[in-house]
């Protein structure tokens, strides 16, 4: 079934309001996130949706910056910049260096909105990532088939340009994510 543009607007809008297994308090203490932040640090939160990340997570950096094209954000922090724009424009719009980057199962979106292979997503993301800065990329879901090949691309094309990661967890179990954390060395 084929959902109505509102539909889908409503999804994008709701996505992060799930209380089984999507929301946002969940991911945080799963992925460990205020572990990489700090008062001295920028954060870029990629297909931020509707900006609780970036609303939560604020006061633990010096600067927040969201890039979302579709949901609209709830209300943010005073040290918070929001671009409605997809991640290609933002990268190519914008010559911005982050600490920390984030990248939560939205890279499928990037490759298939945006028309880029996994290949110059990873190199996007390396862009935009500072010098000894980290990415922090939770999969697609690796239960459908072409989710886990978008995934299993994705991490080699991260691999290509960040090396190995520094650590590998299991993602939100319910959806057989992985998370991945890279850090940008030249």
């Amino acid at each position: 079934m084929k959902l109505s543009e509102a539909e889908n607007l409503n999804a994008w809008d709701q996505y992060q309001h799930s209380k089984i297994g999507n929301n946002v308090e969940e991911r945080i203490r799963l992925f460990d996130l205020e572990k990489y932040s700090g008062k001295d640090l920028t954060l870029l939160d990629t297909g931020a949706n509707n900006g609780k990340f970036t609303a939560q997570l604020a006061h633990l950096f010096k600067h927040v910056t969201g890039v979302e094209p579709y949901a609209e954000p709830v209300a943010q922090p005073d040290n918070v910049t929001w671009y409605k724009t997809g991640f290609k424009n933002f990268w190519e719009t914008y010559a911005l260096k982050f600490d920390v980057v984030y990248s939560f199962a939205c890279t499928i979106q990037i490759e298939d909105i945006d028309l880029v292979d996994t290949d110059t997503i990873a190199k996007m993301y390396f862009d935009v990532t500072a010098n000894n800065g980290i990415l922090i990329y939770e999969s697609q879901k690796l239960n459908r088939d072409r989710h886990k090949q978008h995934a299993q691309r994705m991490i080699a094309s991260f691999r290509k340009v960040f090396g190995n990661e520094f650590e590998l967890k299991a993602g939100r179990s319910r959806d057989q994510r992985t998370v991945h954390y890279y850090r940008k060395k030249l």
